[in-house]
């Protein structure tokens, strides 16, 4: 990871935590984000939705502020979670592909540099709201892989916001995360390596199947082209599928997936 590759310019914290409980997201906030941000002049916010309404809300507050406001975040997510996504203090669900489109418009108004942060159990499974057709919804992200202690995550993510507000190190401060004491019960991915791993390598050095290929899309093709007839409609799409350069369509959709300039 380049730490210099990211810029922000201000820390958003959502929590939403039944209030029986211990407010964690609040105490990150006033102890070390909210101080750290004005002494480097970056800006802070702090939002405590109940219910998944609330929720959307706040979203679309942090989305206006993007766009409008040009405020560059990172985002923390301070609530109970699962594999599915995350729980409001209401007990209500929001659904990791919910909110993707909401994360997409904020790391597209970023150019790909928003990074996003979960003290949710089994927040690492944020990576489902990713679809590799459309711009990443983010740059990378930071969250448990599986049931995490309250007390384990306070202190674990009061290190990583002291060390990346106060030194502006995100490798040192990622890094400690992942490190913390000998838990290893953290998980770290960015959105580049998701597509390197996943699509390039796996479709590198596999042989194109033009036939296969032909017979999984011709049942698309009257949505596309309902214009034609069905005999102009498969010529049409065996053209296509003859002229396919894998590697250029692959080059294009990471192009497309991580907002880099074509060359």
């Amino acid at each position: 990871m380049n730490k210099a590759s990211l810029k922000y310019n201000g820390v958003v914290v959502i929590q939403s935590l039944p209030d029986a409980e211990e407010q964690t997201g609040k105490e990150l906030f006033d102890s070390i984000i909210s101080r750290r941000c004005a002494l480097t002049g970056k800006a802070s916010y702090y939002y405590a939705p109940a219910s998944r309404a609330d929720f959307f809300k706040v979203l679309n507050e942090i989305c206006a502020n993007v766009v409008y406001d040009e405020l560059f975040p990172i985002i923390h997510f301070e609530m109970h979670g699962s594999p599915k996504g995350l729980q409001m203090k209401n007990g209500e669900m929001v659904i990791w592909q919910d909110f993707q489109d909401h994360c997409r418009l904020i790391n597209v108004q970023m150019k790909n540099q928003l990074l996003i942060t979960l003290a949710a159990c089994c927040g690492c499974h944020i990576w489902e709201m990713i679809d590799i057709k459309q711009p990443a919804p983010y740059w990378g992200y930071f969250g448990p892989r599986e049931d995490i202690l309250v007390t384990t995550l306070m202190e674990d993510f009061s290190d990583l916001y002291n060390l990346l507000l106060g030194n502006d190190d995100m490798d040192g401060a990622l890094n400690q995360l992942k490190m913390n004491g000998t838990r290893g019960q953290y998980f770290f991915l960015s959105c580049k390596a998701i597509f390197e791993k996943f699509i390039e390598r796996q479709f590198k050095n596999q042989p194109f199947d033009r036939k296969a290929a032909f017979h999984r899309l011709k049942g698309q093709t009257l949505a596309n082209t309902p214009q034609l007839n069905r005999a102009q409609r498969r010529q049409q799409l065996k053209s296509s599928v003859k002229k396919l350069n894998r590697p250029a369509f692959i080059a294009q959709m990471k192009r497309t997936f991580l907002m880099l300039p074509d060359k």
